[in-house]
């Protein structure tokens, strides 16, 4: 975690609060800060006053406002600092970020991912270079907010995935996903030969132990939940299918167990059942519509390319150039 900290003297440290810390519970901002120690010992600091507010005493449950300022009379943790990103590193991630960035604004960022790239946890992982591009890039750090993905995208699936940059954007984007108002089109390659337009429904269930979603059934462990899956055949060639699909629900591996469900897994993933010989599945989040997203400015809709191996593909064994892929899908894009 990054803040600004204003050292006054030795016995005293002040933290400024930032509009992505509007309206944050005073506690909560306080266990990010001594994440080591207990609340208790936080209360215990509060009520001796070895933490004021603007100068005053304050309750652990006070929502702090933009512009106040939090002293504290005792030493902190070390571990405060650990998450603050060296200059070079923030300059060197925001350099690896810039040819993924799709779209940005103040409160959410958009990025085309690469296949095989982890999107969160991790050194090297999506989430770990956006928050050194973060860093580098705004100046007014927060106590307790820091930027992270907004939805999921599997390591070997690319496209567009979105990150937060402030607290606003984490809370307006969250709030239009749980209520179905944003639209994201996916685009694959099948095995087989899907002939018309599908809509696959069924109740999936969660195997941890095999790391796959399967349909749930009578010796099904885990609880069920419904999904919805649509699919629209764009090209068939070849004994595979280019295909445009759409998720009404998203649960974990939907596309692929879905796919494998109903006879037309995506060539590569053999975990799913492909008995295609290539190394890898093709599964691209290429469009997502937000025209019901309520941020300003925000854009309409946003559009990730295809990579140059799903490109490819499309050319050798579909005998699809890019000319012919990308009118395709403005025909789909057109279709009601």
């Amino acid at each position: 975690m990054h803040f600004a900290m204003i050292p006054l003297n030795m016995e005293s440290t002040i933290f400024s609060v930032t509009s992505n810390d509007q309206g944050r519970r005073l506690d909560r901002i306080l266990r990010r800060l001594f994440k080591d120690d207990s609340l208790s010992f936080i209360y215990k600091a509060l009520r001796e006053k070895k933490i004021l507010v603007n100068g005053k005493k304050s309750a652990p449950d006070y929502r702090c406002q933009t512009g106040d300022s939090i002293e504290i009379f005792i030493p902190l943790n070390s571990s405060v600092n650990e998450a603050e990103i060296p200059e070079p590193q923030q300059q060197e991630s925001a350099e690896a970020l810039k040819p993924m960035i799709l779209c940005e604004t103040p409160d959410l960022l958009f990025l085309n991912k690469p296949r095989g790239m982890l999107a969160h946890d991790g050194k090297g992982s999506l989430e770990a270079l956006v928050q050194a591009y973060y860093q580098a890039s705004n100046p007014e750090k927060s106590l307790a907010f820091k930027p992270g993905p907004l939805h999921r995208l599997d390591r070997n699936t690319s496209g567009i995935i979105t990150f937060s940059k402030s607290l606003a954007g984490a809370h307006q984007f969250s709030s239009a996903m749980r209520e179905g108002q944003l639209k994201k089109t996916y685009l694959a390659i099948l095995d087989g030969k899907l002939a018309e337009d599908q809509s696959w429904i069924d109740d999936l269930s969660r195997d941890e132990t095999l790391k796959m979603t399967q349909r749930a059934g009578a010796a099904t462990q885990s609880a069920s939940k419904s999904a919805r899956t649509d699919v629209w055949p764009l090209a068939v060639r070849g004994g595979f299918t280019f295909a445009a699909i759409k998720l009404f629900s998203g649960r974990t591996h939907q596309i692929r167990a879905h796919a494998s469900i109903h006879g037309y897994p995506l060539s590569g993933d053999r975990k799913y059942g492909s008995k295609t010989d290539i190394p890898y599945y093709f599964l691209h989040a290429w469009s997502l519509n937000l025209e019901k997203l309520q941020l300003s400015p925000n854009p309409e809709q946003v559009q990730a390319s295809l990579p140059s191996d799903f490109m490819l593909f499309l050319f050798k064994k579909l005998c699809l150039p890019e000319k012919e892929v990308y009118s395709l899908l403005e025909i789909f894009m057109k279709t009601p």
